[in-house]
């Protein structure tokens, strides 16, 4: 079970996600960029049916509602937000994936190649605080 934390923050204190267990990438949408990226990607980790309902209600209330980064970030129509998660100790990821639109971030499927096309990352880093342990799951109220 694998589910996120209530009180997480994206901080930009370590940018080296190559290191990190749970990072961020903030993708800025460039106008009239039109750069096609070929390639495969490996397929992220899965969580349960209930673990990724909760995970992406409770990460849109946080994103939506609170201040969830430690800088400004001055999103933008169309903008993207990667929030990847490494739980497991063969490596995957559970990667959830979000774009800005009306003023609110909504949730999108994360496809890394088609983000490239239009997008450039603009900032990243560490994810604190970004899962809850087995002991202390729980059922947030929304």
């Amino acid at each position: 079970m694998y589910q996120v934390s209530d009180k997480l923050k994206l901080c930009t204190c370590n940018s080296d996600i190559d290191k990190i267990e749970n990072y961020w990438v903030f993708y800025r949408f460039i106008d009239g960029k039109d750069e096609r990226v070929v390639g495969e990607w490996m397929l992220p980790a899965s969580a349960s049916a209930s673990d990724e309902k909760f995970n992406r209600r409770l990460l849109l209330k946080l994103l939506n509602e609170g201040n969830v980064f430690d800088v400004e970030i001055n999103q933008k129509q169309n903008d993207l937000l990667q929030l990847s998660f490494r739980p497991q100790p063969d490596g995957l990821t559970l990667t959830y994936g979000f774009v800005y639109r009306k003023g609110k971030w909504v949730a999108k499927e994360f496809d890394p190649l088609e983000w490239m096309w239009r997008h450039e990352e603009e900032k990243e880093g560490e994810i604190v605080n970004a899962l809850q342990t087995r002991t202390k799951l729980s059922t947030f109220p929304f």
